[in-house]
């Protein structure tokens, strides 16, 4: 027979492991992520961020709809402006929405704050929202003309009709550009070459034009009697940031046609470098700040080519 110390050691760890295995927890379980992506830039059409996918940071979309289904997951931020949302799954940062519609579904879970300005946002009861809802409208009441106008204009400017309107002035430096060489071919040149023989000096009295022809007209106009010459300096000052682009617009184009070694005739270069410079300054205008200031070194080189050449009647 067995000493009594090793039935009772046996006893001991029998009971032991049967506590184990009674008493351990079950582990509460969470959804496992198929996919995981990095941050999402989206701009129009429409993202579906599937059930057990996650982003491991943070999303931003322009005109676009965005669907995060139910067990799915943003890490970060999800950053909106004149689009649709729709959330079954689970936000860890904010939600910031600018001009549309947002549908928060039972099953949605939003960490963060929503910050909402002109945003129609639908929670529904068993939707999870654990940080604040700021809300941002206006004094007046929406339905005020005030409010009204200014939804009305942010709604309108939606992100593809503002690459329509950049298509469009592309389209119309084209068009200036290969009017002022066909119309103006002779003018147009010494243009282009004062701005080649001074490029600095042009850019200093264009910029120098860009700042003081505004208030001359201004204090003109007011001036009821030189009210006529205020209006004849502002489109004069118009023609000259025309004719100024076309300019440059030949330059770039006969630049690229002879580093190409190219046999092609003026009228060719220019309507190449009119759409590599139109396309350049639409891209520049989405740059805050700094795509400002390069365009406006653009045009005001161009400027001060018109000047310096007494709008292409004294050649270089």
């Amino acid at each position: 027979m067995k000493p009594h110390w090793i039935k009772t050691l046996l006893v001991l760890i029998a009971a032991v492991a049967l506590t184990a295995c009674i008493s351990a927890p079950a582990k509460p379980a969470s959804p496992e992520y198929r996919t995981t992506y990095p941050s999402q830039f989206i701009f129009g059409d429409t993202y579906i961020l599937k059930s057990h996918e996650k982003i491991d940071g943070n999303i931003v979309g322009f005109g676009t709809t965005l669907i995060i289904e139910k067990d799915a997951l943003v890490m970060g931020d999800v950053s909106l402006v004149g689009s649709n949302l729709d959330v079954s799954g689970r936000i860890a940062g904010d939600l910031n929405v600018l001009v549309g519609t947002s549908f928060i579904k039972d099953t949605a879970i939003i960490a963060g704050n929503i910050n909402q300005i002109f945003q129609t946002t639908n929670i529904a009861p068993k939707a999870l929202v654990t940080g604040e809802i700021n809300t941002y409208s206006f004094p007046s009441a929406a339905s005020g003309k005030a409010g009204s106008k200014v939804i009305s204009l942010l709604e309108w400017l939606h992100p593809g009709r503002v690459m329509a309107l950049q298509a469009g002035q592309v389209f119309a430096l084209v068009i200036v550009s290969l009017l002022g060489i066909f119309l103006f071919k002779t003018p147009t040149s010494r243009i282009t070459s004062a701005i080649r023989a001074n490029a600095p000096a042009a850019w200093g009295a264009g910029l120098l034009t860009i700042i003081t022809t505004p208030i001359v007209a201004v204090i003109l106009i007011i001036t009821i009697c030189l009210s006529p010459v205020g209006l004849l300096l502002l489109i004069a000052f118009f023609i000259s940031s025309l004719w100024g682009w076309a300019a440059l617009s030949s330059i770039l184009g006969m630049n690229i046609i002879n580093w190409l070694k190219l046999d092609w005739s003026i009228e060719s270069a220019t309507i190449i470098g009119a759409l590599i410079l139109g396309v350049l300054s639409s891209l520049l205008s989405f740059i805050p700040c700094i795509g400002f200031l390069l365009n406006l070194m653009i045009t005001a080189t161009g400027i001060g080519g018109v000047l310096l050449s007494r709008f292409g009647i004294i050649p270089k």
